[in-house]
This record gives C-alpha cells, structure tokens and sequence, in this order.
C-alpha cells in the first residue's frame, strides 16, 4: 500500500515542484539530485505497479481457464443419462 500511496503524492505535485519531492516522502534524506531521483523513484513505482496489475491479470485469467476447461470437460461429455437420477446429477453439475 506504500508504493501506491507514494505515487499518488507523486502525481499530485506540480511539475515545477520536482525539487525536494523525494525529500518529502522520506526516500531519500540527503539526495544531491533531487530532480533526477524523483523521475527514477516514479519510473520504479509506476513499474511496480503495472507488475502488480500484469499478475494480477494472468492470474485471472488462469482461474477463468481452468474453469472454461471444466466447462468444456463437463459439456464435451458422451453422458447424456440413462434415468431420472443420472441425468438429475448431470443437471447440478452443468449448474456449477
């Protein structure tokens, strides 16, 4: 939650106010490039962030694979039933 809270106080600062942005949030105390760290501390942020939101993304999607992949198992099945109990059971696994 800090990456996230550093970069929006970072977005929030007017462009002219780049010098002692980094000093300000407490990344680094005695920086003699204040402007070119605060661009390098963004750039790491903002790579962090869209790290986070990347694996987040594959892991949807793998959850929603896996479950395409049931679907298509449970509907790709020769099992139509053979009386009202079997195909009762095939009915509640097609509502899962």
């Amino acid at each position: 939650m800090k990456v996230i809270e550093i970069l929006s106080v970072l977005l929030a600062l007017p462009a002219s106010s780049s010098e002692g942005s980094v000093q300000r949030l407490g990344v680094c105390e005695n920086c003699t490039m204040p402007g070119e760290w605060s661009v390098v501390t963004v750039f790491c942020i903002l790579c962090i962030v869209l790290y986070c939101c990347v694996v987040q993304f594959f892991s949807d999607a793998d959850d929603v694979d896996t479950w395409m992949l049931d679907m298509l198992r449970l509907v790709s099945s020769e099992d139509v039933g053979h009386d009202e109990a079997s195909v009762q059971s095939l009915v509640k696994k097609h509502k899962v």
